[in-house]
């Protein structure tokens, strides 16, 4: 049996429709039969799992797929592989997260597709975290492309983890966003990219960013130049906590 990141857990979202729905929604009821069988996996129940990863209702094949990976079924990958390819974005969404969870390293290719291709953009923000968890040359290669994203959601995830994999092949795409992206949260994660990249040239580019409208991307700007230089950096405190990266 696969054995699985504590950090898979049944999204709410799953749970909820089914808890508040009334009895007579067929849906709900084998959204909560998936639940029941998964808590007593036994052979016969896991095939009940597996059949209802083709019901008509999305929600319950989204359900169902969960169910698979959290039992930690042989193919559990495979079966959130296919489900990439599902007909509704949530269960696409659903798939492109779970194996993130998997920190699948053969999904890599799959979901930098799905980042630069799907028309959901729950989707590709799903993908872009998950590609983040994985690392590798095909995962960084698809986040530099969803920094281009119409969607800002979708940026930032795939920001958050250029960040962390690779700092010095983003420096165009952060110089680019730090100097023009609408969003304050991205031109922080850019000024943290320029900072992590340790090259020369990102100086003169913090520099002016130190001068930003926003006062987060000032501070980040002026820790992100006190990284280069070798200096202490402070944290940069945001509404609710820090940002992911500060230090």
């Amino acid at each position: 049996m696969l054995t699985l990141p504590r950090r898979i857990a049944l999204p709410a979202l799953l749970v909820l429709p089914a808890l508040l729905a009334g009895c007579g929604d067929s849906a709900a009821d084998r959204r909560m039969a998936i639940a029941e069988w998964r808590s007593e996996p036994s052979q016969d129940n896991v095939g009940k799992i597996r059949e209802a990863l083709a019901d008509p209702d999305h929600d319950v094949r989204a359900t169902a797929l969960w169910a698979i990976v959290q039992i930690g079924a042989d193919d559990a990958e495979e079966q959130a592989l296919t489900a990439l390819d599902d007909s509704h974005g949530f269960v696409r969404a659903t798939a492109a997260k779970l194996l993130g969870d998997l920190e699948s390293r053969g999904a890599a290719a799959a979901l930098a597709r799905k980042v630069s291709e799907d028309s959901d953009r729950w989707v590709r923000q799903r993908a872009a975290e998950s590609l983040a968890l994985i690392g590798g040359d095909e995962a960084i290669a698809g986040l530099r492309k969803a920094l281009e994203d119409p969607d800002k959601d979708v940026r930032r995830a795939a920001a958050a983890g250029t960040v962390s994999l690779d700092p010095v092949g983003a420096f165009d795409a952060f110089t680019f966003m730090i100097q023009n992206d609408a969003e304050w949260e991205l031109r922080v994660r850019a000024a943290q990219g320029l900072g992590g990249s340790g090259l020369e040239a990102a100086e003169p580019i913090l520099e002016q960013a130190t001068a930003d409208p926003n006062e987060y991307v000032r501070a980040a700007a002026a820790n992100a130049l006190r990284l280069l230089r070798g200096e202490t950096v402070p944290s940069t405190p945001v509404a609710g906590g820090h940002l992911p990266g500060a230090r």
